[in-house]
């Protein structure tokens, strides 16, 4: 849906240049079809990480002044539901990120491509 404004959006520096490449990947790999095993997997996977952190961060998650923000975390990050909407308002507000953020702040962070 933004693809093009993604594409469009000068990138000031490497980290920009980065960031942009990413979210392009990234709307490119949300809109390709997954096949039905694929869709499975990502649910499967989905479902293990939030019970592999919710048990590893039992001590946590058991303390009340943390568990609202870890239940968020499990259902924002790792849950199974749709996030195109969520997704589709990054990629919306993604050239005004790439203006008003300093590149350090767009780097600062290591992020993965593969």
């Amino acid at each position: 849906m933004y693809r093009d404004r993604i594409a469009s959006t000068p990138a000031k520096g490497a980290e920009a240049q980065r960031l942009k490449n990413l979210m392009l990947d990234y709307h490119d790999y949300q809109q390709s079809p997954l096949n039905p095993e694929l869709s499975k997997l990502k649910i499967d996977l989905a479902n293990w990480q939030s019970a592999r952190l919710k048990t590893t961060h039992s001590d946590l998650y058991s303390n009340l002044n943390f568990k609202d923000g870890i239940d968020f975390l499990l259902q924002e990050l790792y849950g199974v539901e749709d996030f195109s909407a969520r997704d589709r308002d990054l990629e919306r507000i993604f050239p005004k990120l790439i203006k008003l953020l300093p590149s350090s702040l767009l780097g600062q962070y290591p992020i993965s491509s593969s």
